[in-house]
């Protein structure tokens, strides 16, 4: 059914069908996203920058910067003065290939960072 509709929809209205289409493999890819809020402890410094976010349970979340981050702040410019700043974060789960163990890994990559102090 959804195809006749789609094919029906084609003729009609392509940007609305490819709107849609957009919205799903977008929906898709950020899937499992959530919001963390905790006090960034360090910031390790590599191929790419991670950092240590201390979460109200005491627990330590390694959260990756790989894509652009949605913030009021300079991020590149500023992102080691955040050591020891409240933040909330919000970041979704995507598996990426860890060369060290030859395997793939779930790992939590920043979409938003915004500083609560």
């Amino acid at each position: 059914m959804g195809e006749i509709i789609g094919v029906r929809l084609i003729n009609f209205c392509p940007e609305t069908l490819l709107a849609i289409g957009k919205m799903v493999e977008e929906a898709e890819t950020y899937e499992e996203t959530f919001n963390l809020v905790g006090t960034i402890e360090k910031v390790h410094e590599g191929q790419f920058i991670v950092f240590d976010v201390r979460n109200e349970n005491n627990r330590i979340e390694k959260l990756y910067w790989l894509l652009y981050i949605d913030s009021e702040l300079d991020m590149v410019n500023n992102y080691k003065d955040l050591v020891g700043k409240k933040v909330k974060v919000n970041v979704y789960l995507n598996e990426l290939f860890d060369a060290r163990i030859l395997e793939y890994r779930m790992c939590n990559i920043i979409n938003t960072l915004e500083v609560l102090e």
